[in-house]
């Protein structure tokens, strides 16, 4: 088999390949479910490097396999943009108004291309089965592939994913041995009261007030009700009410987003939104109602995955390259719709560089990587994949 170091090499050699191939991506972003050209700019590599592939896999989704028949191991990225405009003055900058690669899913879907190309040119001890993701960006694109079957009739019995890191530099890799994302579910409440004129508030049901008071009962839900060592969240980021500042207001909509590691958590934080809005408006003589967009579970590594990718990157990067992350993220990645149904190990890729500039965090409109961690990317992916098949041996 081919050693960590050739393979890293041989990625080294696919440099200005995989920056063209992520530059003609970032130049032309599509929002989530509509990745019609980035599917087909995929479909045509993966035709030239010779690997089979299904198109329309969960929408635009691309499922290749490399390798014959057996257990497979996985590896995914994802390439949808976000809808936002981009800082003007790049030459490879987005040329669709309204949408920028501004999380980095061009450079991961050039990435995994990368290891398909060295994989695709070795002799592998196994299948591997490449999985390029539509729809991250909200949530909706790892579960319609999950829902199509193509893990049980490509038999995955593992998955590897990572995502660019700008705090991390160029040659370096974060890695949570177990919590690694949080669960994301977002809620709207709706609290209904009557409405009066101001001079005459007994005539009226305050739908402000009520709406007011629930939000302090929800703030103590993880003050009060969460273990304090796990991590959850309840965020209500809008609230919007009343047509006048002299008549009480009928209606107020809050609308929040819940984040937490662990599911009796996840499960705990929608139970109670719901229980302290609708008491909360019946004691004030109104009604409550919630309604729930269910976003991804939490992202738990694998252990034996995340060692994986600590050896891996200690012996590709060197020792002092990898960082052990302590600490989750309470940030979500739809990876875990993946690795619920087999074991997964995702991972963080340096991605900064202090003096390129680059600097900036996601979701931002002067985002972007350094290219120098193509190749690290595309050479962990192709190691993890060889050393998984390895370790079965």
């Amino acid at each position: 088999m081919v050693d960590v170091s050739e393979v890293y090499g041989r990625a080294k050699g696919l440099a200005s390949w995989l920056r063209d191939l992520r530059r003609d991506f970032h130049r032309h972003p599509e929002l989530s479910m509509k990745e019609f050209r980035t599917s087909d700019k995929v479909a045509e590599v993966l035709t030239e490097l010779g690997i089979p592939f299904e198109k329309g896999v969960g929408g635009t989704g691309i499922v290749a396999r490399i390798g014959g028949e057996g257990p497979a191991v996985a590896l995914r990225a994802d390439m949808d943009a976000l809808p936002m405009d981009e800082v003007s003055g790049r030459e490879y900058g987005s040329t669709c108004p309204g949408a920028m690669h501004s999380c980095g899913h061009d450079a991961h879907t050039a990435m995994l291309l990368g290891a398909g190309s060295l994989l695709s040119s070795m002799e592998l001890p196994g299948p591997v089965v490449l999985v390029f993701q539509p729809g991250e960006e909200i949530a909706e694109g790892a579960s319609a592939m999950v829902e199509t079957g193509f893990m049980e009739s490509h038999d995955v019995k593992a998955i590897f994913g990572l995502h660019v890191h700008i705090p991390l530099s160029v040659g370096q890799i974060g890695v949570n041995k177990d919590r690694c994302c949080a669960s994301v579910d977002n809620f709207r409440a709706v609290i209904k009261g009557r409405k009066a004129h101001g001079a005459y508030p007994n005539l009226g049901k305050d739908a402000i007030v009520m709406a007011g008071q629930a939000l302090v009962q929800l703030q103590s839900v993880v003050a009060r009700e969460v273990d304090p060592l796990d991590g959850a969240v309840l965020t209500v980021g809008t609230i919007h009410g009343g047509t006048a500042p002299n008549i009480i207001s009928d209606e107020v909509v809050m609308e929040g987003t819940l984040r937490s590691h662990r599911p009796q958590d996840r499960e705990l934080l929608s139970r109670r939104v719901v229980e302290i809005v609708s008491s909360v408006a019946s004691c004030g003589g109104g009604e409550g109602e919630v309604s729930f967009n269910k976003g991804c579970p939490a992202v738990i590594n694998d252990r034996a995955m995340s060692d994986m990718i600590i050896s891996t990157g200690r012996d590709m990067l060197g020792e002092s390259e990898v960082a052990v992350l302590e600490r989750p993220t309470m940030g979500g990645e739809d990876f875990s719709f993946f690795s619920r149904k087999v074991p997964g190990g995702f991972f963080r890729l340096g991605a900064g560089s202090e003096a390129k500039g680059i600097t900036y965090p996601a979701h931002t409109s002067d985002f972007d990587i350094d290219e120098d961690c193509l190749p690290v990317g595309s050479a962990m992916l192709t190691e993890l994949a060889l050393r998984w098949h390895s370790s079965r041996t």
